[in-house]
């Protein structure tokens, strides 16, 4: 079944969000994590449905295959190294760090005081501790005490320090500490902005690498 999106826009790209997500940036994140060994290497495959398009009554379908993506098991690889790097810049913009050897550990020096935060239960947890583990920081994962034991030790094994809480409990939300998923619009912060940007990349991928399967890449939406 298909779903309208009633939110959906046809129009120019509003100037306000060009600092937000930009082809710019990008591509820029694309590059700098080009030498990451949390990522494979090449494009990742699109395939093809006729059958289902068919079916639907649409022009074509395409699934992008993101299993390809990491040796990490996460399909949101790209945002959490993208969105670390970027904080980091931006919070020692004095230092002038060189992407790709932030992500080769250069900086683990000056940086293994550093600890970053998240509060996630999955794939953005997995990235996120992979990459703070090869900058040389230190990560935290705040995970809500429901989630089972295999995703909280594929967190751990990448090195990350797991705090489990419960998240109604009226004493932690009392403190100022209630935690939020990082990729959420509210409350705001500056951080989404950057991991949104990194996946950005994935799409771009998909539009100018032509990893379309047997044709040509999609042109981009209007």
């Amino acid at each position: 079944m298909l779903q309208h999106n009633t939110s959906a826009r046809r129009e120019r790209y509003d100037e306000s969000l060009r600092d937000i997500l930009n082809i710019q940036a990008a591509d820029e994140s694309r590059a700098w994590l080009s030498t990451w060994d949390g990522l494979n290497a090449g494009s990742t495959p699109l395939w093809d449905l006729p059958d289902l398009a068919a079916r639907l009554g649409v022009g074509s379908i395409s699934v992008k295959d993101e299993g390809h993506r990491s040796p990490l098991g996460s399909f949101k690889a790209l945002g959490a190294p993208i969105a670390l790097i970027r904080l980091i810049q931006r919070l020692w913009p004095e230092h002038d760090f060189v992407p790709a050897k932030l992500t080769a550990g250069h900086y683990k020096a000056l940086l293994q005081d550093f600890t970053v935060i998240s509060a996630t239960d999955g794939n953005h947890g997995r990235a996120l501790a992979a990459a703070a583990r090869s900058i040389g920081c230190r990560c935290v994962i705040v995970l809500h005490r429901h989630v089972n034991d295999e995703r909280r030790i594929a967190i751990e094994q990448l090195g990350a320090q797991i705090v489990q809480i419960d998240p109604t409990d009226a004493s932690f939300k009392t403190n100022g500490c209630q935690p939020w998923q990082v990729t959420d619009a509210s409350p705001p912060a500056p951080v989404p902005p950057l991991v949104a940007a990194g996946q950005l990349g994935g799409l771009l991928n998909m539009i100018n690498n032509g990893a379309r399967q047997g044709g040509d890449a999609p042109p981009p939406h209007p």
